[in-house]
């Protein structure tokens, strides 16, 4: 296992035709690379060592992490694996040509290695470790034990295809009113730099008369300035990508600032809401899969980039196991860490208390918070192409108004 990855060329060739399909891929040694591709029955494998510019293409994929989409796919290729075989080494080896994220497909194979395979399905699953959720991995070692595996897999499937239409559903809202903003950029751009050429004589008329509009001079300067130097045009997207960057690190290191996000009217709610399903989802898998409330709040905890939240489930667990109170009695003491939106699940935590089924009331609260937080993306995309259509307006507008102005001047002093 502490071979190094080398890239492989595999080429197949299909039976009775002249057509060959060519695949790149990393794997220990060409008996892995083998398990990651299916050869049809008649057909041929050829197998060699890749090219450097393959290599390193190989090398560049096999650094994307798993997004939620390669999960979905997983998930349900592993379902119709399940079905054929119940057996997990078997279900893996059906699915490995298949995978398409490469980083999962090596580690796939590496689970499928005969040495692995002879330790058991613990030694399997451990491959997966940090290419999977970790909750992900410690529900299907607890399904496995028990024979329960085609379900629980059903259920990944699931959750992951809700996790990706609610994520595709927040893409899109943000996505439509960029496009907006984006396109009334190019209008005034076109406006700006290929009408006010074409009237420049205008304007030199109505400066003979009088000193230009203040809207035509600072038209005029923007588009002399992009003129006498191309480079200013680079440095505003170049900006905006700075600005965007140190937004996004800002929220990822600063509580402070997740603070400020999670107070906006809508957006806030929405994110706070699909944070949380993902928390209460995190830790009902976990405590479902045979874990304690403790062990689930710690490996909660590190999968959790919220820093408010990630302060509450460490000061949640660290109550726990110095006072031995439950989950429902730690949670109500450290309800002022988290905000309004949060604290309302631990209402509803000492029903799960008294009846024994707290992974069951859990899952039910993250269903509850994706519920309201597709009912806030339904409101959210009409919010923001209200915002999109006054940027917009607003900045043709004022190129329109600017390099027509000289033009109304002018036919004031020809009247």
């Amino acid at each position: 296992m502490a071979e190094s990855l080398s890239a492989y060329r595999l080429t197949i060739a299909a039976p009775g035709s002249k057509i060959r399909t060519q695949r790149t891929v990393l794997a220990r040694s060409r008996e892995l690379a083998q398990r990651l591709v299916m050869v049809p029955r008649g057909g041929r494998l050829t197998i060699a060592r890749a090219g450097l510019m393959d290599e390193l293409v190989s090398r560049v994929a096999r650094q994307r992490r798993p997004s939620g989409r390669d999960l979905r796919s997983f998930y349900i290729e592993l379902r119709s694996a399940l079905r054929a075989d119940a057996s997990l080494p078997s279900a893996f080896r059906t699915m490995a040509p298949w995978i398409e994220n490469a980083l999962l497909a090596d580690a796939v194979a590496n689970a499928i290695d005969p040495v692995i395979i002879a330790r058991g399905s613990d030694a399997m699953l451990d491959c997966l470790k940090g290419v999977l959720p970790l909750e992900h991995v410690e529900r299907l070692r607890a399904a496995v034990g028990v024979g329960e595996t085609p379900r629980v897999v059903e259920m990944l499937a699931g959750l992951s295809e809700r996790r990706v239409k609610l994520a595709g559903r927040l893409v899109q809202a943000l996505l439509t009113p960029a496009i907006t903003v984006v396109g009334a950029l190019g209008a005034a751009i076109f406006i700006a730099t290929v009408q006010a050429p074409a009237m420049a004589q205008l304007y030199a008329a109505a400066k003979a008369k009088g000193q230009l509009p203040v809207p035509t001079q600072i038209l005029l300067f923007a588009v002399n300035a992009v003129k006498d130097n191309p480079l200013v045009a680079l440095a505003v997207p170049a900006l905006l990508g700075i600005l965007v960057w140190v937004a996004r690190r800002a929220y990822q290191q600063y509580e402070s600032v997740q603070d400020k996000v999670d107070h906006l009217p809508v957006l806030g709610r929405l994110l706070a809401q699909i944070r949380n399903s993902r928390m209460l989802r995190t830790l009902a898998i976990l405590i479902d899969s045979g874990r304690s409330v403790t062990v689930a709040l710690a490996m909660t905890e590190r999968s959790v980039s919220h820093r408010r939240t990630r302060r509450f489930l460490h000061a949640v667990h660290e109550t726990i196991a110095m006072q031995g109170i439950d989950f429902f009695e730690a949670a109500s003491q450290h309800r002022d860490i988290i905000g309004d939106v949060e604290v309302r699940w631990i209402d509803l935590l000492h029903l799960g208390a008294a009846t024994g089924s707290t992974s069951e009331l859990l899952n039910s609260v993250a269903d509850d918070c994706e519920q309201r937080a597709e009912a806030k993306l339904d409101v959210l995309p009409k919010l923001l192409e209200f915002a999109a259509l006054v940027i917009a307006a607003s900045l043709v507008g004022f190129v329109v108004i600017a390099s027509l102005l000289p033009t109304f001047r002018l036919a004031a002093v020809l009247k």
